[in-house]
């Protein structure tokens, strides 16, 4: 979960393997924010807009094959997203929650594409129009087991088969050590156990920065 200060806004962005948690994670944020009175707007990636859920349905079609093309795509939405959605929410003092953002493209497209890591890298502060220049940032990955998290994946799985969740959780391990604001959260404890350190490191930024609407 990587959360930024944008103005009086937040942008909370949950991050980790396919059945980690972290979208049942930013259910329970989103509700828990809407019964304290914060005006919540919660997002997936891809998706999100029109032509990003347009994009969503298509990777998860299994027609797209190339992985260079997947990527573009997955490029191609968020920018369509921080732009028409994001931005604007943060600007007017919203709480944005998202599942995935660009540790996820690093990740994933970065062990099917290798030799593009650094384009990934560039692509991904150019299409989030350098969002994390412009606020505080903490990074919480919610980092599970493997073989519960892959007992867990549904059919909306991110790449359910072509990627094993152990290399993923270890490429997590490596993206995220790089990154000094990263706080990594227990994906194995108990649900309310999670939820609650997930809300440890958010009051702090809400309490600073986000009023209640009202």
């Amino acid at each position: 979960m990587e959360t930024y200060r944008f103005g009086r806004g937040l942008f909370i962005s949950f991050e980790g393997i396919d059945g980690s948690g972290k979208t049942t994670q930013a259910t329970i944020l989103r509700e828990r924010l809407a019964r304290l009175g914060r005006d919540v707007l919660y997002v997936r990636e891809p998706g999100g807009t029109p032509i990003g859920e347009t994009i969503r349905s298509e990777l998860l079609s299994g027609h797209v094959s190339d992985e260079k093309t997947k990527l573009f795509m997955f490029m191609a939405a968020r920018s369509e997203l921080v732009y028409q959605v994001i931005l604007p929410a943060l600007a007017s003092g919203r709480i944005v929650i998202a599942d995935r953002f660009t540790y996820s493209t690093l990740v994933y497209q970065g062990i099917a594409v290798p030799s593009m890591r650094g384009l990934i890298a560039k692509m991904n502060m150019r299409f989030t129009y350098d969002i994390a220049s412009m606020a505080d940032r903490v990074t919480i990955w919610i980092d599970a087991d493997p073989g519960v998290a892959s007992s867990r994946s549904k059919g909306d799985a991110l790449d359910p088969n072509r990627i094993g969740a152990v290399r993923l959780r270890e490429a997590y391990r490596h993206v995220v050590s790089k990154d000094p604001a990263v706080r990594r959260i227990d994906g194995d404890l108990p649900v309310d156990e999670v939820a609650e350190r997930i809300m440890e490191a958010v009051s702090p930024l809400m309490s600073e920065s986000v009023p209640v609407i009202g």
